[in-house]
């Protein structure tokens, strides 16, 4: 009986390494689509990110500003949603006043409806 033959093993560049984990770094991709999109398994892709990280000053200081820039945008959308709520409570605010000034306002046609019945009976 013949086993299935396994694929070869693909053996890749440092240049190559880093071309792929950049991608993973930009946030372009998570990381099993980066895996998926080279044909490589997520974990090999880990293993990478990892080695390099270790023996390249340069990949630390990738992996560095990818994390500074994560935290800034972090910080951004925080902000922004802040501000989100901020105006949706204003916004809300407005719509219960404006509830408010319409019920009054119907109390107010139906007091004037009266008296003007009352006064065409007369």
């Amino acid at each position: 009986m013949r086993t299935p033959k396994s694929p070869k093993r693909r053996h890749f560049s440092k240049e190559e390494k880093c071309v792929i984990l950049s991608e993973y770094f930009d946030h372009k991709c998570s990381m099993i689509e980066v895996a998926n999109k080279h044909g490589i398994h997520p974990v090999t892709l880990a293993q990478w990110k990892r080695q390099m990280s270790d023996r390249d000053p340069k990949m630390k200081h990738i992996q560095a500003e990818t994390i500074a820039k994560t935290r800034r945008e972090k910080e951004e959308l925080e902000k922004r949603n802040q501000r989100q709520e901020d105006e949706i409570r204003h916004l809300k605010k407005l719509v219960a006043d404006l509830a408010l000034d319409k019920e009054i306002l119907n109390e107010a046609v139906k007091v004037l409806k009266k008296s003007d019945t009352k006064k065409k009976r007369k």
